[in-house]
C-alpha cells in the first residue's frame, strides 16, 4: 500500500512541476497532494516538501489550518473563468450537459475555495 501512495505523490509532484511551468496547470494542489501522499507513503519526501523554500509555506498552511494563500484563490479562481468559456466554446451546443456539468463543477470548486481561510 506504501509503494501506491508513494507513487501517486510522484505522479502529483510531477504535476505540480509541469503546473509551475504552465499557466493553465495549477501547482499548489498537486503540491497538497502530493504531500498528503507522501505523508502515508515516503515520511522523508514529506519532510523534503514540507521544507521546500517555494512548495513548504503553502502546504504547511494546509496541513495547519485547511488554509489557502489569498494569492492562490485568486489564481485559481482566474484559471477557472478564463478556462470555462473555451471549454464551453471546445465542447459546443451539441455537448451542452457536458458543459453545463463543467460550469458547476468549477462554479462548486470556487465556493469551496473561497470559504477556506487565508493562509
Amino acid at each position: 500500500m506504501k509503494l501506491l501512495w508513494f507513487i501517486g505523490g510522484i505522479t502529483a509532484f510531477i504535476l505540480g512541476l509541469v503546473g509551475a511551468v504552465l499557466p493553465v496547470m495549477p501547482t499548489v494542489p498537486f503540491m497538497i497532494l502530493a504531500a498528503i501522499c507522501f505523508a502515508k507513503g515516503s515520511p522523508r519526501f514529506h519532510q523534503y516538501l514540507l521544507n521546500h523554500k517555494t512548495f513548504g509555506p503553502p502546504i504547511r498552511a494546509w496541513e495547519e489550518h485547511r488554509a489557502i494563500p489569498r494569492k492562490a484563490k485568486i489564481l485559481a479562481t482566474a484559471m477557472l473563468c478564463i478556462s470555462l468559456p473555451i471549454t464551453t466554446y471546445i465542447l459546443g451546443t451539441h455537448l451542452w450537459w457536458i458543459s453545463a456539468t463543467v460550469i458547476l463543477v468549477c462554479i462548486v470548486v470556487m465556493v469551496w475555495i473561497w470559504r477556506l481561510p487565508d493562509a
